[in-house]
């Protein structure tokens, strides 16, 4: 097919959101290109997250997911998934334009109707500000991404005492590890599926994540974010193509504005599990964020 490409869409929900910015950045410079997305699932991380709900109207020609429909010698319109960020930071400078999604209808329809029914105890004590906390705590890919949860659970507990109500994502985890408190409402044991997740982000006014796909989702949103980074020698590791990238070249910094902002961050070495942040730390990030979304002088 004459002007045509394929976008391979793999199975991390970050990179997802990168590949639907670039495909977005190649349909403006190149008037009439075709693209399609060819989309795996291997990782419960994208389960629900499908190019034919997220993607925005008109954006792919046909979305794929059998490979024998692959159209054969379709060129494929990016590199290896190892380089998306190096190209991200360096697209991103050159065009300033940010990563972007919007809710779809029906997962807008679910936040409306069906999670407040989950949660009958919402009441009066869901109100804003509205803080949403991700915790990463065992990703086994990189084990110096993850963080020290007690740390985590001081700083939902310090930022409910201050007035703001908490609410927690992420996957299911040990009962022991469950957040509860008052203005506290941690939604793990409830399984939400990513799209559900994402939804939830965007009712809330600061997002506090590490280097995961929910936070590179929290920054497409145009949430005010606390990303809170380990050790950061990966970024140095081109996981495609050897030794084509320069220190400082891998950034999986949430893509936003600067206002938009705080960034905690601790080397600690490989193969060093969980960088430690304190909860005042984190609670500096939070209370700074919190005012500028609400021009406020002091919010916590």
């Amino acid at each position: 097919m004459a002007n045509s490409s394929i976008v391979y869409f793999i199975e991390r929900l970050g990179d997802r959101i990168i590949l639907l910015y670039f495909a977005e950045n190649v349909k403006r410079e190149k008037k009439g290109i075709m693209l399609h997305a060819f989309e795996r699932f291997g990782y419960p991380s994208v389960s629900d997250f499908t190019m034919k709900e997220w993607a925005p109207p008109g954006l792919f020609e046909s979305v794929i997911s059998n490979p024998a429909d692959l159209p054969p010698d379709m060129p494929r319109l990016f590199p290896c998934p190892g380089n998306l960020f190096v190209y991200a930071p360096k697209k991103i400078a050159e065009t300033g334009i940010f990563p972007s999604l919007t809710i779809p209808r029906r997962h807008y329809e679910w936040l409306k109707t069906d999670f407040i029914e989950l949660l009958p105890d919402l009441g009066k004590d869901f109100v804003r500000p509205i803080v949403c906390f991700h915790p990463l705590l065992d990703a086994p890919y990189q084990r110096s991404r993850n963080h020290s949860f007690p740390q985590w659970k001081a700083c939902m507990e310090l930022v409910a005492q201050k007035g703001a109500t908490v609410v927690r994502i992420g996957a299911p985890v040990k009962s022991e590890l469950v957040v509860r408190g008052k203005k506290i409402y941690d939604l793990t044991p409830l399984n939400l599926t990513p799209s559900q997740s994402i939804a939830v982000i965007s009712m809330c006014d600061v997002f506090v994540g590490g280097d995961t796909g929910m936070t590179h989702a929290a920054a497409a949103l145009g949430k005010h974010i606390v990303a809170i980074y380990g050790d950061c020698t990966h970024m140095l590791k081109d996981k495609s193509v050897p030794n084509n990238i320069q220190p400082g070249d891998w950034d999986t910094t949430p893509y936003t504005t600067q206002d938009k902002l705080y960034v905690l961050r601790r080397d600690c070495g490989e193969n060093v599990l969980r960088p430690i942040f304190s909860a005042e730390q984190i609670l500096d990030g939070v209370s700074t964020m919190l005012n500028r979304v609400y021009r406020r002088r002091q919010w916590l």
